[in-house]
């Protein structure tokens, strides 16, 4: 609501007011006159709310990249619940990464199947029968990351599709660097940094009927899981995925050497106090938000300094 009154705010400004006469002139509030000097102040004013806009969708943006999501998974019908965790990125891909937020925040894949695991190549799941086809009226648009980090490499998560703009809730795992898919519109929204170990371990079906021995992906949407269990029995599964936050992973998980922007949080030995909002974003993050702070101020004194001149 605040955004929407700004912009219109700043509208109504650039809107100039036109005298009988047919010249444009803007006009303030708490100006007696119209003239050169609320012209001047007009529009510094809506530079300023334009700036205050930019500066809060950087804020939000940098904030809301800062998120995991912890997907505990079964290896085996039989065997122990384990862990493997994905960092989401915005940056990278951030309509992809905006639906794979709302999917888990929905709880889409909890005890979904991975049905087509490839060994040396990646593993792929997001096929729920239950509500697989509201999903598929919402394909996603294609998107082109200009970021180098978005490849294919060991370990990156990213949507399948099956040509253009048809991205909806299927997501693969690289097992290893699969850069040739870079080329091919398969930008990363993710990438595993905890427990790469567990993807490595999930069951390999082989390629999907009929190309391959695997499951075939028109009858999970036709049969769903009556068909895997009956002649699948033996696939890992998913068996909740959750959004957690990355401050309370930093400060629980002491075995994040896999990945070189998630670092722990100062202890009290460093006598360094880092606060909750700074801790929870990357290295990268806190200087993008830093050079975001720059520019506010920067701009904001050269506005100030024209009001002043003039």
């Amino acid at each position: 609501a605040a955004s929407l009154f700004f912009c219109v705010l700043r509208l109504v400004l650039r809107r100039p007011n036109r005298h009988a006469s047919g010249a444009p002139r803007i006009r303030l509030v708490f100006c007696a006159k119209g003239g050169p000097k609320a012209s001047s102040v007009a529009k510094a004013l809506g530079m300023l709310l334009l700036l205050r806009e930019l500066f809060f969708a950087c804020v939000l943006s940098v904030v809301a990249s800062a998120q995991l999501v912890d997907v505990r998974v079964r290896l085996a019908p039989s065997g122990p619940v384990q862990t493997f965790t994905i960092e989401v990125r915005p940056d990278w891909s951030p309509v992809g990464a905006a639906r794979l937020v709302e999917l888990v925040e929905s709880e889409f894949y909890d005890g979904v199947a991975f049905f087509r695991v490839i060994r040396n190549f990646m593993c792929q799941f997001g096929i729920n029968a239950t509500s697989q086809a509201s999903w598929r009226r919402r394909p996603l648009p294609d998107e082109t990351s200009s970021s180098s980090s978005a490849s294919n490499a060991r370990g990156a998560v990213t949507f399948a599709h099956a040509g253009k703009n048809t991205r909806s809730t299927q997501l693969f795992v690289n097992f290893k660097d699969n850069k040739f898919l870079d080329a091919q519109n398969f930008p990363a929204v993710g990438r595993v940094v905890h427990g790469m170990d567990v993807v490595d371990a999930i069951h390999v079906t082989g390629e999907g009927a009929p190309s391959g021995p695997g499951p075939s992906q028109g009858k999970i949407n036709r049969e769903g899981e009556a068909y895997l269990r009956r002649e699948f029995p033996d696939l890992s599964r998913v068996v909740t995925a959750r959004i957690r936050p990355v401050v309370a992973e930093r400060a629980s998980s002491a075995n994040m050497a896999e990945t070189d922007d998630l670092q722990p949080a100062f202890t009290s030995k460093d006598k360094k106090i880092t606060p909750p909002i700074l801790a929870a974003l990357t290295d990268q993050q806190r200087q993008n938000l830093v050079a975001a702070i720059v520019v506010v101020v920067v701009v904001l004194g050269l506005c100030v300094g024209f009001l002043c001149h003039r």
